[in-house]
């Protein structure tokens, strides 16, 4: 049994107690003299130095040494669940592996019929894929179990019936797209329903002209029995010459996310035809997103319907960027059919004035992204970010210096 430092202390000191423990000296009765205790006492004293540093001090060592290597076992402990979590958020994210699960399934080697469904019934069940609008779901027309699907690689006619809750990797040309003739080729399931379900992913390139083989978007989107639940998509912007992402839910007729507009070349060219394209082939939007050397331009937070900015809550809004990621302008309130057009006098807008050289906020009217008041001033940025604190802006908002 080990005894505290003051006890330590206190017994060390009084002598008369280590005396009486050795049978010594007693109370009252002096056996010894004063001398001969002294230098009893000093023995007494290295031996019980003696004792300590063979027997306290080591295990005082070894204590300390086992605190600090506790103490990295714990940090080890830490590390590692920060890596469980990571891989968790890898497996089960919403972009996790589970998510796609057609990435699993190639990991797996589970097969994948590729077919392809040019000319034929089966091509109206996917036609608008490649569209965002609510109204071009993909749905419509009811399948039945002798439906033609399409043409195999060994040139094999497809029934539905055989590819209930299978994989198919299908390609076609969609010649009522925007672009004109585009390849598709879709990565997807239905079940027995004959409805599209799960996660399903479109890649499309240009096939003729100057663009021939270059991409044209990914569109990444979940379904249940048929209803299409959310997309995400990366697709080229012919007309403006930028890039358009978005991240959107659908509820009934409103798509509700973000849209965000990019500058970046890619001009790689798709080495694979309709007849020889492998599961390894088809892109995810994530993933392409971060190989990419993108600027931000614009960015949309609010409803759309029917492909155009609509959202009359107040709280949509919208940013423009200058090259160097600083604000050009700000415009918080009612969009419809596109443009700015609010005419409940809340709406508001900073933008940066070349000529003064600094931000101007007016508030009011707007009109096909006009401001038609007169209530205009010079604001800086210690007034902007008062205005901004009281909202909660989920993009990059960085000013320009006045």
């Amino acid at each position: 049994m080990f005894l505290d430092s003051t006890e330590i202390i206190e017994k060390r000191l009084n002598m008369e107690y280590i005396m009486e423990n050795l049978g010594v000296y007693k109370r009252g009765k002096n056996i010894m003299s004063q001398t001969k205790e002294k230098k009893l006492t000093k023995k007494l004293y290295k031996i019980y130095l003696s004792v300590l540093s063979i027997l306290i001090l080591p295990a005082l060592g070894y204590m300390i040494v086992e605190i600090v290597s506790l103490n990295r076992e714990i940090s080890a402990i830490e590390y590692i669940n920060e890596d469980i979590k990571e891989i968790n958020d890898g497996l089960n994210g919403d972009n996790g592996l589970y998510a796609r699960f057609a990435v699993i399934e190639s990991k797996l080697g589970i097969d994948v019929s590729t077919i392809n469904i040019s000319d034929n019934e089966f091509y109206a069940y996917v036609e608008g894929f490649t569209n965002e609008y609510r109204s071009a779901n993909p749905q419509k027309q009811q399948l039945n179990s002798k439906t033609i699907i399409g043409i195999d690689s060994n040139n094999n006619v497809c029934l539905a019936e055989d590819y209930i809750n299978k994989t198919v990797l299908l390609t076609y040309k969609d010649k009522n797209n925007e672009q004109n003739n585009v390849d598709v080729y879709f990565l997807g399931q239905y079940n027995e329903n004959y409805h599209w379900d799960g996660f399903c992913v479109t890649n499309v390139y240009y096939s003729d002209g100057e663009l021939n083989g270059k991409l044209y978007e990914i569109c990444e989107s979940d379904f249940d029995d048929g209803e299409r639940l959310n997309f995400k998509s990366i697709h080229y912007n012919l007309k403006e010459n930028d890039w358009l992402y978005s991240d959107r839910e659908i509820k009934d007729d409103v798509n509700i996310g973000i849209n965000e507009h990019f500058l970046f070349d890619y001009d790689k060219i798709k080495d694979f035809t309709s007849s020889n394209v492998q599961l390894a082939d088809i892109m995810y939007v994530d993933d392409f997103m971060q190989n990419i050397d993108a600027t931000l331009i614009k960015y949309y937070s609010g409803d759309t319907s029917d492909g155009y900015f609509n959202d009359t809550s107040g709280a949509a809004y919208r940013v423009t960027y200058f090259n160097d990621g600083t604000v050009e302008s700000l415009y918080m309130g009612n969009f419809i059919d596109g443009p700015a057009n609010d005419n409940t006098g809340n709406a508001w807008e900073i933008h940066y004035s070349d000529k003064d050289k600094s931000y101007i906020y007016c508030k009011g009217i707007f009109s096909d992204d006009k401001y038609k008041g007169k209530d205009i001033k010079l604001i800086n940025i210690d007034e902007i970010n008062k205005i901004i604190s009281k909202y909660n802006f989920e993009c990059n908002l960085k000013w320009k210096e006045n």
